[in-house]
């Protein structure tokens, strides 16, 4: 197993080490030996073919370790030190550990895996416990491999000692082994768990060469492997290598993913990204080679600026805007970077490279879907702006020399296009690094505040293309690029809820500010007017709620037009309204008002024998509804409660009901009146059981009411009404208590 390291220490003595645990470093080899069996590093001189290794030639050994198998002696200076060491390590900790376990893969009839428990031996390998688990489990030897649960990339080795194992354990960490199957043709449809093949995909200009990637001889499945093997077979370059599983980037430590090797048939595939580069001796080897990198990212201006190539590196200290720094001298925070009309920031590259252009940037969504880079199917544009102010003099003549595109400020001005006066320019150096458009809104707000005084946050906003600001979301650099054109200065609107304070109509007034004060309403049958002003009018939601408190038209079927188009709803602010409100004092609208829908309820009450349905229209109202009622029970509507034992008001419309599923609950009640002490309130019973609910338990009820507050005993006024009369015999006859404050009997 290529992945393999024999150590021989004389007198029959072997122990087996794995390439993947030193990565190259002789010291690190030397400390897993020290690990094992306690031998100081300085007391080790390891050879190869009798030649003594140090880091160097360790190394040189450790890149060609794909052309096979590796023998390596250790000699051990003052010998008789560690005389006999390596044998009682191995039986002390056998003594500690008398068992291990390995979980046996689910059979594909149960599902279920199971452990198997083995004694330790000083002397027991990996081979003899394969033998072993064919005696208890009857598995072929031949189509076992087994590793070590907390690394599933290794394949052990048969000669592997498992005492060798213990003592490389960490202190108090334990051993658990797991059983994987070759795929074969007994295995394949009995077992989970099986060892599918992997195939790796290597870029070549014609097409993807796909190759098998070596797992059984290698011996390990982790990404510095892998490339390692691709570097020794194919000689791309380790370091200009990435591996990809379905087109996302495999992190250094990261697991293969294992579930889909285990449970979907066929091959693990992954594929090989190589780096675009500068170095001219790199691409003189791809040429040779023909293999096809990666496309470099291509950066641009919105202006005349040339073509710029940036060559990706994951991780790399020199990222894209410390290259753009570093070749244009534009410093880092000066960089506006833009991909598909979209802000994004340096650290959203490596997202983009990886995930494509769904990617989630920083505090801007996603961008336009496209696919990612590492499948060298498709390049990134990228579009470089600079922020630059007037006094930035050196600066602005290093971006006009480039052809470089420049942002400089946001304007704050007058909301009629034909009026060019400017309440506020604010040069975006101003904005403290904040970007996102609730944080721009706040700042530009209080600016507005300071130059602008007696005006109030909450009555006035911030509008880009009739759209308010702190609604969009999102970057403000996104609104500085209209299609592939940016503008110097961003240009917002002011809108004035002058309808809300007075100061802020005071504001309009000084600056020649229109503001709506009045909206008409015309309708087939006349016309009607309220005043702005007076009111909460800011979208058209706000309007339709009036027109409703007017004339009781329920919103939902009204349908409102200005100038032949009809009025909806933007979200939380009206497009229209956004307008309206800084345009004319005046504004007239046109009603349409739509009919009224029948619907069907379910009426369930303990009055009635079984649930009645009632067809109604939805603009009738709940008095309506009770009369229904009424005609099919006999109960008078003055004693039907609608709506559970929160009686809904009689002129409420049927729409403004809360009514599950067109289900209506309705009980009946009595009118009752509790006078204390002159102070006469209604206290309506609503009648929960017919057949037991009497006046004498009715009487019972308040009483008990009163006299826990300590407010005296009750007694009843009604002389015609008999105790035991049932509460749903007593109709529409009041039922009347006065509250005794003398001490005496309240029963009847």
């Amino acid at each position: 197993m290529i992945n393999q390291i024999v150590v021989e220490f004389g007198d029959n003595l072997t122990s087996t080490f794995y390439w993947h645990d030193v990565e190259g470093s002789l010291q690190k080899l030397k400390k897993n030996i020290e690990k094992r069996f306690t031998i100081h590093p300085d007391h080790q001189i390891i050879r190869s073919r009798h030649e003594v290794l140090d880091e160097e030639s360790f190394q040189e050994l450790y890149g060609s370790r794909f052309a096979g198998y590796n023998i390596l002696s250790v000699q051990i200076i003052e010998e008789d030190l560690y005389s006999g060491i390596i044998r009682k390590r191995r039986d002390d900790i056998c003594k500690h550990i008398p068992i291990i376990e390995v979980e046996i893969p689910a059979h594909r009839t149960h599902r279920l895996s199971k452990m198997l428990s083995f004694k330790t031996k000083p002397y027991l390998s990996i081979a003899d416990l394969k033998t072993n688990i064919n005696k208890k489990n009857k598995l072929g030897v031949d189509t076992m491999l087994l590793g070590v649960k907390t690394n599933q990339r290794l394949i052990l080795a048969d000669d592997q000692l498992i005492s060798d194992l213990l003592l490389s354990l960490d202190k108090d960490k334990s051993l658990g082994l797991n059983l994987t199957m070759r795929q074969t043709e007994a295995t394949e449809h009995t077992y989970y768990n099986l060892l599918r093949p992997v195939k790796i995909l290597i870029p070549f200009i014609e097409s993807d060469l796909e190759v098998d990637y070596p797992l059984l001889e290698n011996g390990y499945l982790g990404i510095s492997v892998l490339k390692s093997w691709v570097e020794a077979a194919f000689e791309i370059p380790y370091a200009e290598q990435e591996v990809t599983y379905r087109d996302k980037i495999i992190e250094q430590n990261e697991m293969f993913p294992k579930h889909v090797a285990d449970h979907v048939l066929g091959p693990l595939k992954v594929r090989i990204a190589v780096y675009s580069t500068s170095d001219e001796d790199l691409n003189s080897l791809y040429r040779k080679l023909e293999i096809k990198t990666m496309f470099p990212i291509n950066i641009s201006s919105f202006g005349a600026f040339n073509v710029l190539q940036y060559h990706y590196r994951r991780g790399d200290e020199n990222q894209l805007d410390v290259f753009i720094e570093n070749s244009l001298q534009i410093p880092k925070h000066k960089q506006r970077i833009f991909v598909d009309g979209r802000r994004i920031s340096s650290n959203d590259i490596e997202n983009i490279v990886n995930k494509g252009r769904t990617a989630n940037l920083t505090g801007t969504g996603q961008i336009r879907n496209e696919q990612n880079l590492t499948n060298n199917q498709t390049s990134l544009s990228i579009k470089l702006a600079v922020q630059v102010d007037d006094t930035e003099t050196e600066l602005l003549e290093k971006v006009k020399q480039l052809g470089l595109s420049r942002m400089r400020s946001i304007i704050i001005k007058h909301p009629d296009p034909d009026d060019s006066t400017i309440f506020h320019e604010i040069p975006l150096s101003q904005l403290n690094g904040q970007e996102s458009n609730f944080q721009v809104y706040k700042i530009l707000k209080n600016l507005m505040i300071e130059k602008y005084k007696g005006i109030s946050l909450q009555f006035f906003d911030l509008l880009h293309d009739q759209k308010h600001i702190n609604w969009l979301g999102g970057n403000i650099n996104d609104f500085f690029v209209e299609e592939d054109t940016l503008r110097e200065k961003l240009v917002l609107t002011i809108i004035i809820k002058a309808n809300r304070d007075k100061n802020m109509q005071k504001f309009c007034e000084q600056h020649h500010l229109t503001f709506l004060k009045e909206l008409n309403i015309k309708f087939l049958t006349g016309q009607f007017s309220f005043d702005v002003l007076s009111g909460k009018v800011n979208t058209i939601r706000d309007i339709k709620n009036e027109i409703f408190k007017t004339k009781g038209i329920a919103p939902h079927l009204q349908q409102l037009y200005h100038e032949s188009i009809e009025l909806t709803e933007d979200g939380n602010k009206s497009t229209f309204m956004n307008k309206a409100m800084m345009s004319q004092e005046s504004v007239t609208l046109n009603l349409l008002i739509k009919p009224a829908q029948e619907v069907k309820l379910y009426v369930n009450a303990n009055f009635l024998k079984e649930q009645i349905e009632i067809e109604i229209l939805e603009s009738a109202t709940v008095l309506d509804l009770k009369e229904s009622i009424s005609a099919q029970s006999g109960i008078p509507p003055s004693l039907i409660v609608v709506g559970g034992f929160i009686d809904e008001p009689d002129s409420e419309p049927i729409w403004r009901c809360s009514f599950t599923n067109n289900v209506v609950q309705v009980h009946k009640r009595v009118v009752v009146y509790v006078d204390n002490n002159g102070v006469i309130l209604r206290r309506d019973h609503f009648i929960r059981d017919l057949d037991t609910e009497t006046v004498d338990t009715l009487h019972k009820d308040i009483a008990d009411t009163y006299i826990n507050y300590g407010l005296g005993n009750v007694i009843i006024k009604n002389t015609g009404l008999k105790s035991k009369t049932l509460l749903k015999d007593v109709g529409e006859q009041e039922i009347r208590f006065e509250v005794n404050t003398s001490k005496g009997c309240s029963v009847m």
